[in-house]
């Protein structure tokens, strides 16, 4: 779930964000399930959305990951309350570059790589303790980063 903006034509040309409901079958094969056009990127716009893919006949998602947006993980678990949510990690990378130097972001970021591929649940909190624990005294603010991911993700 996430959103691209695109130039609109309407009176004038202005930034429109185009929310995209990507889907993966069992067999690896990616679908888009539906995209709509708002004038805004909202929890509220993709929660409708879902309604709409239950209309379609959409009965069980296992997974559903997403950018940061507030609220998204409440109209998630509203709509498919048996899935499961998380941010992604494109966009939860992003979120740790903002708060590390230019001169850090190679070495930081590859560090945290060692999190999001980690073989197994485990192994990855683990890499996530050691992350934190490295970059305590530097970055002290990238706890505060995944304290809210993990509420945010309900994990």
């Amino acid at each position: 779930m996430d959103a691209t903006y695109l130039n609109i034509r309407r009176d004038s040309v202005a930034k429109e964000p185009l929310h995209v409901l990507l889907g993966i079958t069992p067999e690896g094969n990616r679908e888009v399930l539906d995209y709509a056009l708002y004038p805004t990127e909202s929890a509220a716009n993709y929660e409708e959305m879902l309604v709409n893919l239950k209309n379609r006949g959409v009965k069980q998602v296992l997974l559903f990951a997403s950018d940061g947006l507030q609220g998204m993980r409440d109209a998630v678990k509203r709509q498919f309350p048996e899935a499961e949510h998380q941010q992604c990690w494109v966009h939860l990378s992003r979120t740790v570059s903002r708060h590390i130097r230019q001169k850090d972001r190679k070495a930081v970021l590859g560090d945290l790589k060692k999190v999001y591929q980690a073989a197994d649940a485990e192994k990855a909190q683990k890499e996530l303790e050691a992350f934190l624990e490295k970059y305590k005294d530097t970055y002290p603010r990238l706890h505060k980063v995944f304290d809210q991911t993990a509420r945010s993700v309900g994990s």
